[in-house]
């Protein structure tokens, strides 16, 4: 059978959900993706495995370049890749496979937490911009009190909220900074960022600002750690996919704009890999470099090839 009817419109909320973040969207594409197991009426085989196909190929293009949510085809791909014999155990492994997902994302979660604790633990001092739940939670579950320098992170000022949240946990001193002054106050102990995208050298995608930090960071010999999950490697810039960042409203900068300026308003940036000390996941604390290749010794990204590019 097709599509069924209900899986139809979590595609549709999906592509017009321009709000939601990954984890959000994340668990509209695996909702969608066990509807579609479990409600199927397809008796065939082969037809069942063509069908679903079919619905991965369209969830993945949906929001391609959002980074984690393409590693939640990863488990259904690889029981494609080798699927078992009978249609109800396949059905069951894609359902089980689903489920496991988030039992996994807390496993990783919880490494991901250890491990940024080491990197904080000689600190006192630390600087960071814009707005990551990832930054957040490292923040909120070190058990030191630490100086937080936040860059306000213009133009949309997520740096304020992240102030505003951390400032929640009567725990830390916050001071805010605009961008521009981030030299005012280096050298901090550390640098922490969250990442947007990982990419296949080692760079990464970040909010605008990421990079003139991370260069100043060189210069005063300030350690620069990006801190994500590895669900942040972006999968198609890997296998050569052209990257994109989008321009913006030039109104947020000028909002009387005269027609004889022109306007550069995007969000992100790439970071290049010669400015991170080390990249911290669940993999551990890495050099990009080795953190690129553990994720290519799990040897599961051709899986993506034929869905994405076909």
């Amino acid at each position: 059978m097709p599509v069924i009817h209900e899986v139809s419109k979590l595609i549709k909320k999906i592509k017009e959900d321009k709000q939601s973040g990954a984890a959000e969207l994340t668990e509209k594409v695996k909702a969608a993706l066990l509807l579609q197991v479990q409600k199927s009426n397809e008796k065939k085989f082969e037809l069942f495995i063509d069908d679903l196909e079919k619905l991965i190929k369209v969830l993945m293009k949906t929001r391609p370049y959002m980074a984690p949510l393409l590693h939640v085809f990863k488990p259904l791909l690889k029981i494609l890749n080798d699927p078992p014999i009978t249609l109800q155990a396949l059905k069951t492994d894609l359902i089980n496979a689903l489920n496991a997902q988030n039992i996994l994302s807390a496993q990783n979660r919880n490494q991901l937490m250890k491990n940024a604790q080491a990197v904080l633990e000689p600190a006192s001092s630390v600087m960071t911009l814009s707005y990551s739940s990832t930054v957040l939670e490292v923040f909120r579950k070190t058990p030191k009190r630490l100086r937080i320098y936040v860059l306000e992170s213009r133009p949309l000022n997520e740096g304020i909220k992240t102030a505003e949240m951390l400032s929640h946990l009567n725990k830390h001193d916050i001071t805010v900074l605009v961008d521009a002054a981030m030299g005012q106050v280096m050298p901090v102990d550390l640098i922490l960022t969250g990442a947007d995208s990982i990419l296949k050298d080692g760079s990464f995608i970040n909010k605008v600002g990421t990079f003139p930090l991370a260069v100043m960071a060189r210069e005063f010999r300030v350690p620069f750690h990006v801190i994500t999950e590895s669900s942040k490697f972006n999968i198609l810039h890997y296998f050569g996919k052209e990257l994109l960042i989008e321009e913006n409203d030039p109104g947020e900068i000028l909002p009387k704009q005269e027609t004889s300026i022109k306007v550069i308003n995007k969000y992100f940036e790439m970071t290049p890999a010669k400015y991170v000390t080390s990249i911290v996941s669940e993999y551990g604390v890495l050099s990009p470099e080795n953190f690129i290749q553990k994720v290519e010794s799990q040897k599961e990204l051709e899986l993506f090839k034929k869905y994405l590019f076909d």
